[in-house]
């Protein structure tokens, strides 16, 4: 079936919001694979190590862009939601060495309006 309703989810992390980085060409953005078998509650596993300076110093909300596409065959892909993760819940002076946190956020719609789906992540410290 060329055109399934199956989604391919995958997740893009950033410093900035997505209307800002056709702007800001310096932002490294990471990717995770896509989730070819979880369908609507999707699994990665994937780690990433991300640089303190770019996700503290940041425009005007200081933090994480965590955007949720799926993968379409022909048609690239397309946003189903994003979140920002602000700066003190990733990094936190008061947590003692060797801790984790579990973190959950609220998926926003492209405009900004509550989505549908929960991020939930763990943190180490």
């Amino acid at each position: 079936m060329l055109f399934s309703k199956r989604i391919r989810p995958f997740i893009t992390l950033s410093s900035t919001s997505n209307a800002t980085t056709n702007i800001n060409k310096n932002t490294k953005t990471y990717k995770t694979r896509v989730d070819e078998r979880g369908g609507a509650n999707p699994t990665w596993g994937d780690k990433f190590v991300l640089p303190f300076e770019q996700f503290v110093v940041n425009e005007r909300y200081p933090g994480v862009y965590l955007q949720l596409y799926t993968k379409h065959l022909l048609m690239g892909r397309t946003q189903l939601g994003w979140c920002l993760i602000p700066s003190a819940d990733i990094v936190s002076r008061f947590s003692p060495v060797g801790s984790v946190h579990f973190l959950s956020y609220r998926l926003r719609a492209k405009d900004g309006s509550r989505g549908h789906g929960v991020w939930s992540m763990l943190r180490s410290s």
